[in-house]
């Protein structure tokens, strides 16, 4: 399991509020409609019924936009608990219906209707979304990914147990290894789905934050591009294009972004000056777990290249540089260390675009990015028939 920056647990990409819970602010009075208008397109309608009704509340339409919920119309519901929101989009998009203050709902709305039941007696009650082809591909989405959470709880679980009874290395990479196949499984039946989807929606930005960007770059770059055709003026997509866009300069065959911060001695250290070098940029923490026991592997590969023309460049994430020091001890790390103790705000770490580690990239000695991410069998293997 590898650690991943707090900025990106929940997902990865521009699109984090969609699966966040908000807390929007009380609005006494919403009466002015601010929904986008567009002539001669059939426009929305949605139905919300509500179990225990507040006569005196209001339920609120509110469009997720730079990171935030803005209240686009707001209304009572009737005697009969229902009410109703109609409207007309220029483009689809990601919404948040709020009852009362209470609770939320996601919603991925455009020009068709939905009805939205929402047993409110309890925090936990019956929320259902039907009518709309997009919620239903939304909900398939999360289907998968609830699959896969409850794996990863149970999971934690076990890891946590193996911790505190001082399990063996091989005991606790045996069940890294088991979920990481869970999760290698559960993005290829989301790409599958995506991929029957025609045309493509979108609902691929949710998708998307269960993929890995990295992995998936082909198969996310396609289908923006597909989505930027049919909505070219989507801000959602736009955001989500100029993201991706930045991952494909650090795609294979580009040029490896400069780095230099200061060695554990106070020495200023370049990527630059490696050149010419087969060199593994590793982004590590003394204080992250993955990385300690993947240590152990990359000092053996070291010890077998050193000498053919190899280097490791160790990037830390720490922020304690005693700490550092002493886990370059003690996991016996030979290779050029650098840092600029900033923590997840390290600067070549957010350069090079790392939301999760260990991490790593191997640049060639023209200094063009080789591979990122490459387990320890693939860096050997590559390294074996390339440093002959």
């Amino acid at each position: 399991m590898q650690i991943k920056n707090p900025i990106y647990t929940v997902m990865r990409y521009s699109l984090l509020l969609l699966v966040l819970p908000f807390i929007l602010m009380q609005c006494k009075s919403v009466n002015e409609k601010k929904v986008e208008t567009t002539n001669n397109v059939k426009g929305y309608q949605i139905k919300v019924s509500v179990k225990a009704p507040n006569p005196d509340g209001f339920i609120y339409l509110s469009k997720i936009k730079d990171q935030r919920p803005q209240v686009l119309d707001s209304t009572r519901i009737d005697g009969n608990g229902i009410a109703t929101f109609t409207g007309t989009l220029k483009t689809p998009g990601y919404y948040l219906l709020n009852v009362y203050g209470q609770r939320e709902a996601l919603i991925i709305l455009d020009n068709d209707s939905m009805e939205v039941y929402m047993d409110n007696t309890s925090e936990n009650g019956d929320l259902r979304i039907t009518g709309s082809k997009l919620m239903d591909q939304y909900n398939q989405i999360q289907a998968y990914n609830k699959e896969y959470e409850a794996v990863l709880n149970t999971t934690r679980v076990q890891y946590e147990s193996l911790q505190r009874n001082n399990a063996q290395p091989e005991e606790l990479k045996a069940l890294e290894t088991r979920n990481n196949n869970y999760l290698i499984e559960t993005q290829s039946k989301i790409k599958a789905f995506l991929r029957a989807q025609k045309p493509a929606t979108i609902v691929t930005l949710y998708a998307a934050t269960a993929l890995d960007v990295n992995k998936d770059f082909n198969f996310l770059d396609s289908a923006i591009r597909d989505l930027k055709q049919t909505y070219p003026d989507n801000d959602d997509i736009i955001s989500f294009a100029e993201y991706i866009g930045k991952f494909g300069s650090l795609r294979p065959g580009a040029e490896a972004p400069a780095i230099e911060q200061n060695t554990p001695d106070g020495k200023k250290l370049s990527l630059a000056s490696l050149k010419g070098k087969y060199v593994l940029i590793d982004f590590w923490a003394s204080w992250c777990g993955p990385c300690r026991r993947a240590n152990p592997d990359l000092v053996a590969t070291y010890a077998k290249f050193k000498g053919k023309k190899f280097e490791i460049l160790g990037v830390s994430l720490d922020k304690d540089a005693a700490e550092w020091k002493a886990a370059i001890k003690a996991d016996k790390l030979t290779w050029p260390q650098v840092s600029d103790l900033m923590y997840w705000n390290n600067a070549a770490a957010r350069t090079y675009q790392v939301e999760s580690i260990p991490s790593s990239f191997l640049v060639g000695p023209d200094g063009k990015i080789i591979a990122r991410d490459l387990s320890h069998t693939e860096l050997e293997d590559y390294l074996t028939k390339t440093l002959k």
